[in-house]
């Protein structure tokens, strides 16, 4: 049964490895300044194969106590080819919603400073968030393959974007006292990290305005956001936004994360958003704001010349071809309001 399992998610990541174009890789490592620091993430980043992850922690405490801010004494485990590490890490609990919703809530890795320096390793980058299946079902399995193809979309379009990594992982109890779970997941990039290689560092003021933002990675971030239908975003409370400032010409960049509650995703448990009068989540609604009509037809410019990108996850491989053909189609129904000039200026305008 367990190799079953394991053919399964091996599929699934081909699957899910086969809807990003093979074009991806330049735009993901194209890092700013030079930055070629040896780093955790770096390590376990890997564009060519699934990492396999053990994670020993407590199991039991994290399905009781999932609204508790303690971090657990865990190991992990980390195996890609020959490639093969332990770390003595801790573990705590994370996220707002998915406390609640989630069986098996998201959860924070925090490594050792001093071990990854042992390591060779940048120890100011110790921490990694890890999306995990938020309930032990293939349904929700498919929620966390869909939001990892998100990051990845927005990868195409901008290096102002959270990296992220796929990987096979098992669950153990570190108490032996429940059966390992073995689920798909994938670990997020640490902001600060984000900020490092794009010769920027974070900020956490609140109510920014238009003028302070980059008016085109704005403008194309909320585009970004209407494409999959993500209004679970705002800019004035940092709500899913992460906020970084160029140190080199002082603007300020707008980097969203947490595309569940998408459309895109269109998981069940995700709801409209009543505060822009949305009524299915797979409505689109533009949420940007003063944007102008030179403006944005540039940022539609770039969507159009990513078009063939971003629609080319649709590869040979596929285990379940209707699985891609849905998010395929609901991107193409993004370009196909775009390339129309009256509904773009209809939705994204008015």
């Amino acid at each position: 049964m367990r190799m079953i399992k394991k053919l399964h998610l091996s599929l699934l990541f081909l699957l899910i490895f086969n809807c990003i174009s093979a074009q991806l890789s330049e735009t993901v490592s194209a890092d700013r300044s030079g930055y070629q620091e040896h780093t955790l993430f770096r390590f376990i980043y890997s564009e060519t194969e699934l990492p396999e992850i053990i994670l020993h922690t407590d199991l039991k405490q994290i399905f009781k106590n999932k609204y508790s801010l303690d971090k657990l004494p865990s190991k992990l485990e980390y195996r890609r080819g020959d490639i093969q590490e332990e770390w003595d890490i801790e573990v705590n609990i994370r996220g707002r919603s998915r406390r609640r919703i989630c069986n098996f809530p998201p959860l924070k890795l925090h490594f050792s400073k001093d071990d990854l320096a042992s390591r060779g390793m940048k120890k100011k980058f110790n921490t990694l968030k890890l999306v995990t299946h938020c309930k032990n079902t293939d349904r929700y399995e498919n929620y966390v393959l869909r939001e990892y193809v998100a990051y990845k979309l927005y990868n195409i379009l901008t290096d102002y974007s959270f990296r992220v990594q796929l990987v096979n992982i098992e669950y153990r109890d570190i108490h032996d006292r429940l059966k390992p779970i073995r689920r798909v997941g994938f670990l997020i990039e640490d902001i600060d990290e984000v900020a490092r290689r794009l010769n920027a560092k974070e900020e956490d003021m609140y109510d920014f305005r238009r003028d302070s933002l980059n008016h085109f990675h704005y403008d194309m971030m909320s585009l970004f956001q209407y494409m999959i239908s993500n209004s679970d975003w705002d800019l004035s409370t940092l709500h899913n936004v992460k906020m970084i400032e160029d140190r080199s010409t002082g603007e300020f960049y707008a980097i969203p994360y947490d595309f569940d509650y998408s459309g895109f995703v269109n998981a069940v448990y995700s709801v409209p958003n009543p505060s822009i009068n949305q009524v299915d989540v797979t409505e689109r609604i533009y949420q940007g704001k003063d944007c102008t009509l030179e403006g944005m037809l540039t940022v539609r410019e770039h969507f159009l010349s990513k078009k063939d990108e971003i629609l080319n996850f649709r590869q040979e491989g596929f285990v379940d071809n209707s699985y891609c053909e849905k998010m395929i189609g609901f991107i193409k129904s993004f370009y196909r309001t775009i390339e129309n000039d009256k509904k773009f200026r209809r939705k994204c305008l008015n």
